[in-house]
């Protein structure tokens, strides 16, 4: 699968069977995740920034990711072991657990 060629001005996916029963707004969140620079990940935030549309949107279009394997959430902790945020991470491939 290529992702962020940076060669070209465009993101490539291949057509998976997994990605064929996707809402079109898990498959809009899941080409924008993919078409970030790779090993960057991204917060909800970023997502949301991103592009219009509401939080529940947006939510329900991860979790219907997550749930598939297709993204995972990293969730990152400060010193003191606090919430310091939450990343998506692209999947190129499935990875249920």
């Amino acid at each position: 699968m290529k992702r962020n060629v940076p060669e070209l001005p465009f993101t490539v996916l291949d057509d998976n069977g997994e990605r064929q029963t996707l809402s079109l707004k898990a498959i809009g969140a899941y080409t924008l995740i993919a078409s970030l620079d790779e090993g960057r990940g991204a917060t909800f935030k970023q997502l949301r920034a991103c592009k219009k549309g509401g939080v529940t949107v947006l939510r329900s279009a991860l979790d219907e990711l997550e749930s598939l394997g297709l993204i995972y959430r990293r969730i990152v902790r400060d010193e003191n072991g606090r919430h310091a945020g939450t990343y998506y991470d692209f999947c190129e491939e499935p990875k249920n657990e």
